[in-house]
């Protein structure tokens, strides 16, 4: 029997050829777009960071910016992103953690192309569509999966920040692929050892690995706790493929405290302490929450009002979704929501401006309940026609600013590229 015949469900009775074929269209569309449009001039002081040490990766030379000067005075000849102190040392290290340096490096070995570093945010992008997609497929139905898919890539703030170098898109990229992977494992193969045990691990150290390209992805933890617990109430199967996948995401975990203790210098240190750099007052309090920080906030009107802008009258959707959804998957994607919020209601950058790519993460489970939400309002129409014309509609409706979004980012490509252009 083939994937496809695997994955049929009883709930939907539908023909998987369409929806999939569709997601593969969708997903070439989102690869075609971010490489399109992808930012290769770079002013933003993060990129800078992150583009500066994929190229020293790819030249073998670690993530200390090595610049002559700084055995004179340390404070000065270094980037903006690369602040972290080491006694006895006169070069400052990145700031940020190794995993979005990694894949760009890693583009940048294969091609011998220091521009291909620019690739690895718009490949992850197109992956993260492509997991959304599926996973909605295997955990809802086919075409909640691929409603998904088309809001996720239709948000304000998904193109921008899939088309530069962020950590955002790829974080997301690894933890929702390996989310997909352990439970494609348990629907395809629910009888056999081998296959969906090896799914399973592998999801498991992708979602570890997402915590090597953002640290803050650690906040997925009671979500996966969920997944491990609904496999430990099955058969011994269910167990062990439940266990892969926890015993990897805590071996990674293990692996961040050890490398948070070699590179910052304790195993709960990094750049966000002040002997790093950062500010003397805390990263995260109770009263950024509806109070102003020594940033900026209020956070979380600062997080309704991203939440409105991207999605608007479709997060009523969002509700019907979770409410007709199975009450597992409901559970699962609201834990996931939830807690890849929860840590940017009380932190000292409020989610806006620049800033709103903090709530990228949370977007593919966001657009999975109104995916539902959309499939099972059409459910409920009279005949086939009303359902295809109010499909499109919706459609429409979904992509009648993506145009002025891509001025936009031509825009942006532009006024960096002269930028640039005027300093060197």
């Amino acid at each position: 029997m083939n994937i496809a015949a695997k994955l049929q469900a009883d709930r939907y009775k539908t023909d998987l050829r369409i929806p999939l074929a569709l997601v593969v269209i969708l997903t070439a569309a989102t690869l075609f777009l971010t490489m399109r449009y992808r930012q290769v001039h770079l002013v933003v002081p993060d990129n800078i960071g992150y583009m500066q040490a994929s190229h020293q990766l790819a030249r073998g030379q670690g993530l200390a910016f090595a610049d002559p000067y700084n055995r004179v005075d340390a404070r000065y000849y270094t980037l903006h992103t690369y602040q972290v102190f080491r006694t006895g040392e006169p070069h400052r290290y990145l700031d940020y953690p190794p995993g979005l340096p990694l894949l760009a490096a890693l583009l940048e070995t294969l091609t011998q192309n220091q521009n291909a570093v620019h690739l690895a945010v718009p490949i992850r992008a197109a992956v993260l569509v492509a997991s959304t997609c599926v996973l909605g497929m295997l955990c809802i139905g086919p075409w909640a999966g691929l409603w998904a898919g088309l809001i996720l890539v239709a948000t304000p703030t998904f193109l921008p920040f899939s088309t530069s170098l962020w950590s955002e898109i790829p974080s997301a990229a690894l933890l929702y692929a390996g989310c997909t992977l352990h439970i494609a494992g348990a629907k395809l193969w629910p009888r056999e050892d081998r296959r969906a045990l090896g799914l399973s691990l592998l999801g498991g150290l992708a979602i570890g690995a997402s915590f090597f390209v953002r640290f803050s992805n650690i906040a997925v933890l009671p979500a996966v706790g969920l997944l491990v617990l609904a496999g430990a109430k099955n058969n011994g199967r269910g167990r062990a493929r439940a266990y892969a996948l926890g015993g990897a995401v805590l071996i990674s975990l293990a692996a961040i405290l050890v490398y948070n203790t070699v590179y910052y210098g304790g195993p709960l240190t990094t750049a966000y302490t002040p002997i790093h750099g950062w500010y003397t007052k805390p990263a995260f309090s109770l009263s950024y929450a509806f109070g102003e920080s020594f940033v900026n906030g209020p956070s979380v009107p600062a997080l309704g009002r991203v939440l409105l802008r991207d999605f608007g009258w479709l997060l009523l959707l969002a509700f019907i979704g979770a409410v007709t959804c199975p009450r597992r998957t409901m559970a699962w994607l609201v834990t996931l929501i939830f807690f890849l919020l929860l840590p940017y209601t009380v932190y000292a950058f409020s989610a806006e401006g620049v800033n709103g790519r903090f709530v990228l993460p949370a977007w593919p489970a966001m657009c999975l309940l109104i995916g539902q939400g959309i499939v099972f309002l059409l459910s409920k129409l009279p005949g086939r026609i009303w359902r295809l014309g109010i499909s499109g509609i919706l459609i429409i409706g979904l992509i009648y600013d993506l145009p002025s979004q891509l001025g936009d980012l031509a825009e942006r490509n532009q006024a960096s590229h002269g930028a640039v252009a005027r300093i060197v």
